[in-house]
């Protein structure tokens, strides 16, 4: 297709008018000598429908040429259709004039009219037909630029569609050079061979600079969420958690690095949320309880990163929908958007492999599966047995299976089944004969089935359903085993609706039941075999009420947790909550709560065959929180929170059972039964100072708290898991040609412990013993920690390798965890971390 042009006026431009502004005649004949004249031409890309169609016509466009005769501004005076007229553009600007020339002959910007006629019938065929593509995503990029150039020098231009196609009409015969290129992407070239009555088809991947595409294509994506009665409520999404230093790529290990939790001895996967036990803390899969989310010593998350959306940690004064623990939470929540195209990935680290797919089915059925193996027992066992240790490595496993269905857009529809399996063995000195064995094995199976519908007047229904069996065995030799089985099942129904607008009144009514059956048998030499079976049922209901009057929103809720255990053992209890946001401006907001919360005692508390009280009710804790949040910027955000928690009615006394626990031994007598006379305290302010722009992502987080129980004689004194202090820094910034480098500083107070303070020889057992100072009144070193982590990405046509070195503790210092003495406690004998660690590890996206 040709152009046909008519220059209708030009003059040189007055810098008073704009290009638009209609010609002065006079001004012309005066000004003007000789009209610009098209030296160079470039097919236009005549729109496929209006082709199809047999739409021609003709564009008006006022153009404004420089002295060069470039063209450097067009816009539409007459129009055509949309798509013709933007054709008809982004020709015209690929133009070469020859400068209009003023009365004494010398080159002038001017203002011309010219007109293009579009010709259906004159169109030459197809001679390059192709598709430019994202590497490694394999996703269509459109407006690319797309140059065809022959032997000759001779140009052509085209852009591509919204789907990345492009095509190339009337190109002579011979071969000519396809290129194509775009922002923050790698030029990308080919040749192909143009034949008479033949398409040459091309495709390109073109591979981006993601430190480029960022600088130039940011975009700040607000997420308008529905509030909550939560004062702290933090997020992360797995892209921010994937590359952050000391993490391993792992979005749960991610959030110790938020404030309110204390660093773990040994970085193990414990949740220490302010000053309470690993125990007082619940893990939940969208809002649903599991046992647990990390393997075997914490190296990684039991569900796959590549599964979660997003991770809510919420470290107090939560809403109602939650309960049945005194402390914090984290709540892993799954996909629930229908996917857009396909995905595959493998990584490989020192620890372990992972696979992940996810197909997109149909437009409404989605399916994903996962599955991860560690094979540090495989590599590293051999090397340990060779310096004499009787040890097996843990080893892990896990598998997940996700389905999601959206029969139409008010309904979705998911399940999700997850595996864990973690076994951990010591061999002992007669390995061979089986007789100083001891291993550990903890697993579960868990099957969620979750239903969102999305109801008239703004309300919401979600239903969640989940089960399955958790099993915990220890098994030392041939004689000694204990066995734990609970298989457990939760559901939770809901209905809510938040505020349409300024006054309006929100809604949460909710059922939420627990119940389930537990085996235990603990079968050990010279101890009273013991075994028990029992039933247990916890139901609750909740309902919360929000109201906005003026700037300030009011959210009142109200939870009933009752528990029954076999047939002597019933607890009720009562949870009001109150929570209060005020907004001063668009920018600052101030939130308070108050609120009671329980937790039920273990079951072996309350069971009177094995020395319980089941007479015990809930431990309780009164928990108050203010703070505030503020946005200093779209890119800089800033929030604080001041809490303080009265822990009352906590349970005393460790009975005649046997107790397994993941928190220091219970405060009080040991001797004495169980009963609810236990107290303490915890109170601190915590601190998230957040920077987040393009290449860069800023964490300063700061927790200074304090955490004490009650002794017998009324007097406070430290919690085994006080830390006062704990301050995590860190950033990861995304360097040019796909590089991105990060790093964390950790620093924080030791741990509490009990020293010796004497020691004396007992006769009887030929042995030392150590007379304990006062309990918990001495402190470990601080501990302090430099972590960097180097990723590299590689990208290929139809997939991408990611490669990373993650080096924590990079000072080697010599942080100690525990304290432990000499045989005869004559001199300490510190226990410390890890030293520098550098793991490697790759992974490949598909």
């Amino acid at each position: 297709m040709w152009l046909l042009c008519g220059v209708l006026w030009a003059q040189e431009p007055d810098p008073a008018k704009k290009p638009t502004d209609p010609p002065n005649q006079q001004e012309e004949a005066r000004t003007i000598s000789k009209l610009p004249q098209v030296l160079a031409t470039v097919p236009v890309s005549y729109p496929d429908k209006a082709l199809t169609d047999g739409f021609g016509g003709v564009v008006l466009l006022n153009l404004s040429i420089t002295e060069d005769g470039e063209v450097v501004q067009a816009e539409i005076a007459e129009s055509l259709r949309p798509d013709m007229d933007a054709a008809a553009i982004e020709a015209i600007l690929k133009y070469t004039f020859s400068p209009a020339l003023d009365q004494d002959g010398k080159p002038t910007p001017c203002l011309v009219q010219y007109r293009f006629l579009f010709e259906p019938t004159v169109v030459a065929p197809p001679s390059v037909e192709g598709v430019i593509l994202e590497a490694g995503k394999r996703t269509p990029l459109a407006n690319i630029k797309v140059v065809a150039m022959d032997s000759q020098g001779v140009t052509f231009y085209q852009s591509t569609e919204a789907d990345g196609s492009f095509r190339f009409r009337g190109l002579t015969d011979g071969k000519w050079t396809i290129m194509a290129s775009g922002r923050a992407l790698a030029v990308k070239t080919t040749t192909v061979q143009v034949q008479p009555d033949k398409i040459a088809n091309v495709r390109l991947y073109l591979v981006r600079d993601q430190a480029e595409s960022n600088r130039f294509d940011y975009e700040l994506v607000v997420e308008d969420r529905v509030e909550t009665a939560e004062v702290t409520e933090r997020f992360i999404s797995g892209d921010d958690i994937s590359y952050l230093p000391g993490s391993g790529g792992d979005i749960v290990r991610a959030i110790q690095n938020l404030p309110g939790i204390a660093r773990s001895p040994f970085g193990i996967g414990l949740l220490i949320i302010r000053g309470t036990g690993p125990s007082n803390s619940r893990y939940y899969l969208d809002g649903v309880q599991i046992p647990s989310v990390f393997h075997f010593g914490g190296l990684t998350t039991v569900i796959s990163s590549n599964s979660i959306e997003e991770v809510a940690y919420i470290p107090g004064n939560y809403s109602v929908r939650y309960g049945r623990q005194l402390s914090g939470l984290v709540d892993l929540r799954t996909k629930s958007s229908m996917p857009e195209e396909d995905i595959g990935e493998v990584s490989v680290d020192i620890f372990q492999s992972e696979l992940y797919i996810q197909n997109k089915v149909n437009d409404n059925l989605a399916v994903s599966i996962s599955g991860r193996r560690s094979y540090a027992d495989i590599i590293l066992n051999p090397i340990v047995e060779n310096y004499g240790f009787s040890v097996r490595l843990p080893r892990y496993y896990d598998a997940q299976v996700g389905v999601l269905y959206k029969p139409n857009a008010s309904n979705t529809i998911d399940a999700f089944y997850l595996f864990s399996d973690d076994q951990f063995k010591f061999l002992g000195e007669n390995a061979e004969e089986n007789t100083d064995q001891f291993s550990f094995r903890d697993s579960f199976h868990k099957l969620r089935i979750r239903w969102e519908r999305e109801m008239a007047n703004n309300w919401k229904m979600e239903s969640s359903f989940i089960t399955g069996p958790d099993t915990t065995r220890f098994v030392v030799g041939e004689e000694a085993t204990a066995v734990d089985l609970l298989w457990s099942a939760q559901w939770r129904h809901e209905f809510s609706k938040s505020p349409d607008v300024e006054g309006t009144w929100g809604f949460r009514f909710g059922i939420d039941t627990l119940g389930g059956r537990n085996y235990i048998l603990y079968d050990i030499p010279d101890i009273e075999i013991e075994e028990t079976e029992y039933n247990f049922a916890a139901p609750a209901i909740y309902s919360e009420v929000t109201k906005d009057i003026g700037n300030l929103r009011a959210i009142i809720g109200l939870r009933s947790d009752t528990y029954f255990q076999g047939n002597d053992v019933f607890i009720w209890g009562i949870d009001p909550r109150l929570t209060l946001r005020y907004a001063i401006g668009d920018y600052f907001n101030v939130n308070t709560s108050v609120g009671i919360f329980s937790q039920f005692p273990p079951f072996a508390e309350v069971d009177s065959e094995r020395g319980g009280n089941p007479d015990l009710e809930e431990e309780r804790a009164i928990q108050y929180a203010m703070g505030f949040d503020y946005e200093f910027s779209t890119a800089l955000s800033w929030d604080v929170v001041g809490y303080y928690s009265d822990l009352t009615d906590l349970v005393i006394g460790s009975g005649s059972g046997i107790q397994f626990g993941d928190g220091p031994p219970r405060e009080g007598d040991d001797d004495n039964p169980y009963r609810n006379e236990g107290g303490g305290r915890t109170y601190g302010v915590e601190s998230l100072l957040t920077y987040k722009q393009k290449n860069l992502l800023v964490l300063l987080a700061t927790t200074f708290s304090r955490s004490e129980r009650l002794r017998n004689n009324g007097e406070y004194r430290l919690f085994g898991f006080d830390q006062p202090f704990v301050i995590n820094g860190l950033f990861t910034w995304q360097l040019p040609q796909n590089q991105r480098l990060g790093a964390r500083i950790r620093y924080g107070a030791g741990n509490p412990f009990t020293p010796v303070i004497n020691r004396i020889y007992d006769l009887d057992s030929r042995s030392f013993r150590a007379i304990n100072g006062e309990r918990n009144s001495q402190r470990l070193d601080s501990f302090f920690s430099l972590d960097v982590r180097y990723d590299k990405t590689f990208v290929f046509d139809r997939w991408k390798l990611t490669t990373y070195l993650d080096i924590q503790n990079v000072t080697n210092n010599g942080n100690v965890e525990i304290m432990t003495y000499n045989e005869d406690y004559s001199e300490e004998r510190p226990i410390t971390g890890l030293p520098v660690f550098p793991a490697l590890g790759i992974k490949g996206e598909w």
